[in-house]
């Protein structure tokens, strides 16, 4: 195994132990959406990163989960993981309703729009969000960052052949 690869296997085991650390398996429901989207942005920022000829620049650009997201679908969009894409979005909407709202009237509805549109436009899945919040949003969060570590993993083994 060369160096790069090493690397990238590396930074692959820790940024999941980092997501087992830190995202809660179960509780409240608002710190699951805060800290999974803390946890998903520090992943598009790595991902984004690994693909910039100029990291630094990626940094001093100071961009929002959003902005990352953006740039980070634009380039690794794949269609087999479209949803896994479009959950992102909608989980911003969640931690954006959390963080401005003590009382969110719609949480209902945008928890369970990240339902349907997380599992690429299934009705019942909003409904399973509804019935269990915390283990959907638990397992939905350690999706997307699996999609994302395996993209990172991807990117810096690219890089090195």
């Amino acid at each position: 195994m060369n160096m790069q690869n090493r690397s990238s296997l590396e930074q692959a085991v820790d940024a999941k132990l980092r997501v087992m650390k830190h995202l809660p398996k179960q509780g409240d429901l608002s710190l699951i959406i805060l800290k999974g989207h803390l946890l998903i942005e520090e992943l598009l920022f790595a991902l984004v990163s690994s693909a910039a000829k100029d990291p630094a620049a990626i940094k001093s650009a100071n961009l929002s989960y959003y902005g990352l997201a953006s740039v980070a679908k634009a380039l690794f969009y794949e269609s087999r993981v479209g949803p896994v894409w479009d959950a992102m979005f909608e989980l911003n909407k969640l931690r954006n309703t959390l963080a401005h709202n003590l009382e969110p009237p719609d949480l209902n509805e945008k928890l369970k729009r990240f339902g349907v549109v997380g599992s690429g436009g299934h009705a019942e899945a909003g409904n399973l969000v509804l019935s269990d919040p915390e283990g959907v949003m638990v397992s939905s969060i350690e999706v997307m960052c699996g999609v994302l570590i395996g993209l990172i993993s991807s990117q810096s083994s690219e890089g090195s052949t």
